[in-house]
């Protein structure tokens, strides 16, 4: 999820204490927390592995601030957000996850690309997000687990609704469908497409703006990969 407005002053009076410092991530509570250095290391390595995969520098000028909030009722209380994390800004997480992998994957790609269409968000987010193994996961689920239960209960939205009314669609519908989307994308095209049209696009651009851009930085059809895509799921 990605920042919106936060109270600023209920967040500046409280006392963030400073508990923990890696190479990339220094971690902030505002009360005593049980905290595992373990979930450190994943965050060290998580960051890594990302920047790694899409070609992102590693020296960053300031390091990835994580403040742990106790719990969801604490984001509320200050925040006034329904959440369990989200980017305060491009070098600033708050959640209640020391470690958040969704979270740091979005703030990677804004602090590295800037803000795109929330279904390129929300997607390289939810497939480099969460995992058990190599199993991609999203609410505890593998993305084909949550592609048949759409699909049998007829909640299968199309690309064009996908795109053009994304914060409208039930997150339980859109994320999985996103993280699949990109999945998709990546193995037809790399990384580096990814990033170009990551890039290229913003959060205001239509279903039929993207699919022209798509065209421009694939070279391909963008009908063609859509037929391609829904038939890995027939």
């Amino acid at each position: 999820m990605v920042r919106k407005t936060l109270k600023k002053k209920t967040f500046l009076k409280i006392q963030w204490k400073r508990i923990f410092e890696t190479n990339h991530f220094i971690f902030l509570i505002p009360e005593e927390l049980l905290f595992q250095k373990a979930d450190a290391i994943r965050c060290e390595k998580h960051f890594l592995n990302v920047c790694k995969a899409f070609g992102f520098p590693t020296h960053w000028k300031n390091k990835i601030k994580i403040y742990l909030a106790p719990n969801r009722d604490f984001i509320k209380k200050v925040f006034d957000r329904e959440t369990y994390g989200f980017i305060l800004n491009r070098s600033a997480i708050v959640s209640i996850y020391a470690f958040h992998p969704h979270e740091i994957t979005h703030l990677i790609f804004e602090h590295c690309l800037g803000k795109s269409h929330p279904v390129f968000e929300e997607g390289v987010a939810v497939l480099y997000g969460w995992r058990k193994g190599n199993q991609i996961l999203w609410r505890g689920r593998s993305l084909m687990f949550w592609m048949k239960k759409l699909q049998k209960e007829n909640k299968i939205v199309s690309l064009n609704v996908l795109f053009d009314n994304f914060s409208s669609i039930d997150s339980l519908i859109s994320y999985p469908l996103s993280g699949v989307f990109v999945q998709c994308f990546i193995d037809d095209f790399g990384t580096r497409s990814f990033k170009k049209i990551y890039a290229a696009v913003n959060r205001r651009d239509s279903y039929k703006t993207i699919k022209k851009k798509f065209k421009v930085i694939t070279g391909k059809d963008f009908d063609q990969f859509e037929n391609k895509f829904w038939r890995k799921f027939q």
